[in-house]
Parts: C-alpha cells; structure tokens; sequence
C-alpha cells in the first residue's frame, strides 16, 4: 500500500525502516538486518485484543489487527506464529510502558 494511504490493511510501504529505528534505539547501537536476501515468507493477520491490556487493543490506540512476518523456513503454522508474534508485541508494550510512554 503507497505511503499516504490510510486504509485496510494499514500496512505501508514508506521506504524508510522504523522497526531498524526503533531496535537500534532500544539496542543502543545500529542493527542490521539478518539477510539480504529476497523475502519469501507469509504476512500473518492476528488478534491484537488477545494480547492487549483488558483484552482492548483500541484502548491502547491499536488496531484489532496486528501483522506478523513469519519466514518461510520457519513456518510450523499461522496459529503458532501469530502467537508469539502476540506475546513479542506485549513484552514490547511493556517496555514502552516501564520507560514511560
């Protein structure tokens, strides 16, 4: 989906890399990523509410809908992965939460 676009499934492609931002800032030091390589796995859809406080992703000014990348040579199923990917999301919350924000 083009950068100024806001609507489903707000996933944006805006040529910049927040998440390399927002790891090198947690990390204290740049990251780089793990390969170079082609993508070649899955974007997994999940329940945000799952994972969110009360059960309430849009109290926290989150979508219902959160997105995983799972790569292929690690694919065991949707379920599992969006799962973690939920679990990973809330220790992330946490963080931001602990340092105030």
């Amino acid at each position: 989906m083009a950068c100024a676009a806001t609507a489903s499934p707000y996933v944006n492609t805006c040529g910049t890399d927040p998440e390399r931002s927002m790891l090198s800032h947690l990390f204290g030091a740049p990251v780089n990523p793990a390969t170079t390589a082609p993508l070649d796995g899955t974007l997994v859809r999940f329940d945000q509410n799952r994972h969110a406080p009360g059960g309430n992703a849009a109290a926290v000014s989150m979508g219902r809908d959160g997105f995983a990348y799972v790569q292929t040579y690690g694919q065991i199923g949707d379920t599992h992965y969006a799962d973690k990917a939920g679990k990973q999301i809330t220790a992330i919350m946490s963080m931001v939460k602990q340092l105030g924000g």
